[in-house]
């Protein structure tokens, strides 16, 4: 088996505009950073098994690399077709969280303004107390996803805060 001369830094440096043209093909936005972690094992893998008498390393790589992230996004959109929440599951999800009816009017001037996914993250995370790879596993999100409302959330609020402060 041929070996490089380059290191795995190397290899990485030079080649990783593949992975994000790959990327940029193929309409990854969702998850940017995750999709381009596995493109950047993909390009590991093809700089491990590489046979200079088969091609470029260019080439191998490249389609090594789409077919690592193309088997990505159709395991997600599987998984995604068989685990779909309903509106209903969503309500009954997010009603069985706030135990008590005073608990849920406390919450209640704080989630105005957030949406629907915020508002989970609120009652999950700060309520319930969950961490954010539980609530991820019980939206059927990706870890990603749920900081994403974390970060929307606490900017909205935030912002009230200030608001608030600034007319007392």
């Amino acid at each position: 088996m041929y070996t490089f001369k380059l290191t795995a830094d190397e290899v990485v440096e030079q080649y990783a505009p593949i992975v994000k043209k790959q990327l940029k093909q193929l309409n990854v936005f969702k998850d940017y950073e995750d999709y381009y972690q596995i493109g950047l094992i993909a390009l590991w893998e093809a700089y491990e098994r590489f046979d200079p008498q088969k091609g470029t390393f260019a080439t191998f790589a490249m389609n090594t690399v789409r077919g690592k992230l193309l088997t990505q996004l159709y395991k997600e959109k599987t998984y995604a077709t068989r685990h779909h929440i309903t509106e209903e599951d969503f309500h009954q999800i997010t009603d069985q969280n706030v135990a008590t009816p005073l608990e849920r009017e406390l919450l209640a001037p704080y989630l105005e303004g957030l949406t629907e996914r915020q508002q989970i993250w609120v009652k999950e995370a700060i309520m319930v107390g969950k961490a954010t790879a539980d609530i991820a596993r019980d939206y059927k999100v990706s870890v990603h996803t749920v900081r994403s409302w974390k970060k929307g959330a606490l900017k909205v609020l935030k912002t009230r805060l200030k608001r608030e402060s600034l007319l007392n």
